[in-house]
Parts: C-alpha cells; sequence; structure tokens
C-alpha cells in the first residue's frame, strides 16, 4: 500500500542505452540533452539523468550524477551537446578556405552522417568509408577532428594500428547511431581479420560471432554510424577495400606545397569555433531529417543518374559502386542546397568529384599494377626463378634498397 502510494504519479522512462539518433522517439541524444525533430534543444536533469519533452521521458545514465564515478560513461560524456556561436554557412565557408574541396566534400560527409541510416536504407545496403590519405603533417587528423567537435569535446580518433581488435572495431561501431566514428594510423599490414571486418562494415556489418546455442547460429553487431580512416597509405591490401571508399589525397603542408597564410587564418577560425561548440549546427542539420526521409530515395537514383552522365562525358569508366559511393554523398547536397549554404556552387562540385574520382581510379590501377609486381617478384624468388646477385641485389648498408636486372627479371 506504501509502495502504491508513493510510485502511483511515478512515470515510466525510457533508457537510453545508446547515443545518437533515436529511431523510436525521432531525436539525437547526447549525454547531456536531446534534440528533437523541430530543433528545440532539451537538457537532461543533472541530479537523475532525466529528459522531459512533450509526453516523453528519457533516461540518460551518464548525465546523472548517480554515475558520475562511473568509468562505464566516461567516454559517453564526451559525446556532449555545446551549442557554441557558429552557424553552418560560417562553418561551411571556413572549411572551404581552410580545405578547399576537401573540406567541402568532407563536411558533406559529415552532414549524411547525421542521415546514415537512411542512406544506408536507399543507397541501398551500403554507406561508404571517407579515407583521409596523404603524407604526415597534411592536417588530415586535425581535419578530422574537427568533424568529431560537431558531437562534443575531446573525441579522438581511434588506433587501427594499436590496440584495436575486429572485435573491438565493432563494438565501437555500434556504440553511437547516425554520428561519426574515426579510425587513424591505417596501414597494409593490418591483420586479415581486420580487413575482413572493414569491408563487411561497409554493408553496416560487424563482427559475427557464435551463439552459445546447441545449434550453429550466429549474431552480428551492427554498424550504426559513418565511419573515417585516416592512413599515409592507401588501401591497397584488398582491391574490395579500396572499392568502399571515398578517397580525398592531402598534399597541403609538406615543404613543397605549405598552407597559405589564409588557409591558415581559416583554420584557426575552425578551431575558435569548435573550441566553443558546434552543437548549434547539429541542431541546423537535424531539422532537416523529415525532408532528407521523403525526398532522399528518388534524389539518390537522379544524383547517380547525373554523376554517370558527366563521367561518361569525360570518357570515365567506374564501377556501380563507385558511382554509388559518391552519388550517395552528393544526392545530401542536393537534397539541402537550398537550405543550407555549403559555399560552392554545384556545377564545381559536381566537377571536382568527377576529377577525384578519376584521381582515385588512377590511384587503385597504379597500386594494383605495382603490387602485381612484386608479388610476381616474390614468387620468383620463391621458385628459385630469380636468383640473388644474379638477377637481384640488395644494398644493406645505409639504404635497404633492390637493384634489378630488369631484363632477366
Amino acid at each position: 500500500a506504501i509502495k502504491r502510494t508513493l510510485f502511483k504519479d511515478l512515470k515510466e522512462a525510457s533508457e537510453i542505452s545508446t547515443l545518437g539518433f533515436q529511431a523510436k522517439h525521432k531525436v539525437i541524444a547526447f549525454s547531456n540533452a536531446i534534440i528533437d525533430r523541430s530543433g528545440r534543444v532539451f537538457n537532461a536533469n543533472e541530479s537523475n539523468g532525466i529528459v522531459e519533452y512533450g509526453d516523453n521521458i528519457l533516461f540518460i545514465p551518464a548525465a546523472s550524477s548517480l554515475f558520475e564515478s562511473d568509468n562505464r560513461y566516461f567516454n559517453e560524456r564526451k559525446f556532449a551537446y555545446r551549442p557554441g556561436s557558429a552557424d553552418f554557412a560560417t562553418w561551411a565557408k571556413l572549411q572551404y578556405q581552410a580545405y578547399g574541396y576537401n573540406g567541402t566534400f568532407s563536411l558533406l560527409f559529415d552532414v549524411a552522417a547525421i542521415f546514415s541510416d537512411i542512406v544506408f536504407l536507399h543507397s541501398p545496403g551500403f554507406v561508404p568509408y571517407l579515407f583521409k590519405f596523404g603524407p604526415p603533417n597534411t592536417a588530415k587528423s586535425s581535419h578530422t577532428e574537427l568533424s568529431l567537435s560537431l558531437w562534443g569535446q575531446g573525441l579522438k580518433p581511434i588506433s587501427l594500428e594499436g590496440a584495436s581488435t575486429e572485435k573491438g572495431f565493432s563494438r565501437k561501431n555500434a556504440q553511437l547511431c547516425n554520428a561519426l566514428v574515426v579510425y587513424e594510423e591505417y596501414t597494409n599490414t593490418i591483420s586479415d581479420k581486420m580487413i575482413g571486418v572493414l569491408k563487411t562494415g561497409y554493408n553496416r556489418l560487424g563482427y559475427e560471432r557464435g551463439n552459445k546455442t546447441m545449434d550453429n547460429s550466429t549474431t552480428s553487431s551492427q554498424v550504426l554510424s559513418a565511419i573515417v580512416i585516416i592512413g599515409n597509405e592507401l588501401p591497397t591490401a584488398k582491391s574490395a577495400l579500396f572499392g568502399r571508399v571515398v578517397l580525398l589525397e592531402y598534399s597541403k603542408g609538406t615543404t613543397h606545397d605549405p598552407f597559405s597564410d589564409n588557409e591558415k587564418e581559416a583554420f584557426e577560425n575552425l578551431m575558435k569555433l569548435a573550441d566553443e561548440g558546434l552543437g548549434n549546427i547539429v541542431v541546423e542539420i537535424f531539422k532537416h531529417r523529415e525532408f532528407i526521409e521523403a525526398n532522399y530515395p528518388k534524389e539518390y537514383r537522379r544524383t547517380s543518374r547525373i554523376l554517370k552522365s558527366l563521367l561518361e562525358q569525360k570518357s570515365i569508366s567506374v564501377d556501380q559502386r563507385t558511382l554509388g559511393n559518391n552519388a550517395c554523398i552528393l544526392a545530401v547536397y542536393e537534397l539541402l542546397n537550398n537550405k543550407l549554404d555549403f559555399h560552392i556552387e554545384r556545377e564545381k562540385l559536381y566537377m571536382t568529384t568527377v576529377e577525384n574520382i578519376k584521381k582515385q581510379k588512377d590511384s587503385q590501377s597504379r597500386a594494383s599494377e605495382t603490387a602485381l609486381f612484386w608479388n610476381s617478384f616474390s614468387n620468383g624468388i620463391r621458385e628459385k626463378k630469380l636468383i640473388e646477385e644474379t638477377d637481384f641485389k640488395v644494398s644493406r648498408l645505409e639504404k635497404n634498397e633492390i637493384y634489378i636486372q630488369y631484363g632477366r627479371a
């Protein structure tokens, strides 16, 4: 009787177990607030983690002081709404001034990430990786950390080279929905298992594990967010992986191609805005979810036709996957260009994308030819068709160099 009296007026709260987009409630949940479809922000109660909006009550454990010392929510607390002073138009302009096409396309990918469940559903069945490639000191990582700043403070890329395993990779990809997950230090020496997980992650399938049952059933974790990969090496370990990425090459910042004063200034301004918080930009983008939901399927098909026609005009033949990888991002631009200022003209965006597709195709072709040569060379040694000191010589003094009697090889 006492319990009934105490609890009769209490309402049931829905616990948020995965931050990011909540399909049931049509909101984005941060660790400290939610954004609804109209762009309204509702802050969580810091004492109990409760957020009330309309007739809905949500419980965000990371927001509650009850779990303040619980390390399980340490990383979740970094995924926090910070409104800041930036608007989308200013952010887009600075992105272009600092990084040119790379800045614009990276921003487009950030926007598509907020609707990545829709992209996946109607692409159909994939979300491409954005692969940022270039030598050290070309600002690949610092540029990507700006994208992560949309989602909070202190969010960092995860190393593919270090302690990450295929299981850890899959778990990370399932912790946030319609946000951004970034992996850095890609090399072609990562394990075959990790390459396999990357390949299936393109189709939003994660690590597959056997169930503890009497049959042979398995369970796969799901990839819920868009993924950016950063590396100093092109992803040539498997051609199928190369075909699952949109490649952005970074060269600015080297001795031969330094950043200009204007580019440095734009980058500094981006950093200042990121330090303040970029939550207002997420609000601006998310307000258009219903419009994207209603129009994306048709627009994706239309954009694919336009891009294919432009490629054919330039006599550039590409497979359906490469076409789709780029079209699914450009379709978001087409839908929102009249609603958000991307600071780039439509014709320029398309023509630069066509050039970028050609560059990626050429890079993939060169990488395949180089790999074919060295595979043939190593097979020749293994089969004793190529003999050291006769067909080739290895210099091990200051540099590890190979001299090849090319005609015989």
